[in-house]
């Protein structure tokens, strides 16, 4: 097995004054604050000719998916390559 170390995330402050991380300051199911932002990606990739059709968008670039989340200091917390 790998060893992944990320970051701990801190909660984002309802004080906070970045205009970045305004719309996190609200209470969201009982909790305070917010942890970072999530969002996904297509990233490019180079594989053997017979795996091409796995790795085939509905666009028809060949790529894989990644679901990556970051804290508000913009330091990836979570890494989710393929999903």
């Amino acid at each position: 097995m790998h060893i992944v170390q990320f970051v701990k995330p801190d909660l984002v402050p309802n004080d906070n004054i970045n205009l970045r991380w305004k719309w996190f300051k609200f209470l969201i199911y009982n909790a305070y604050g917010c942890l970072g932002a999530i969002d996904g990606t297509y990233v490019n990739v180079h594989v053997p000719k017979e795996d091409k059709g796995r790795y085939m968008t509905r666009k028809g670039t060949i790529s894989t998916n990644v679901l990556a989340a970051c804290d508000r200091n913009c330091m990836f917390t979570y890494i989710l390559p393929g999903w």
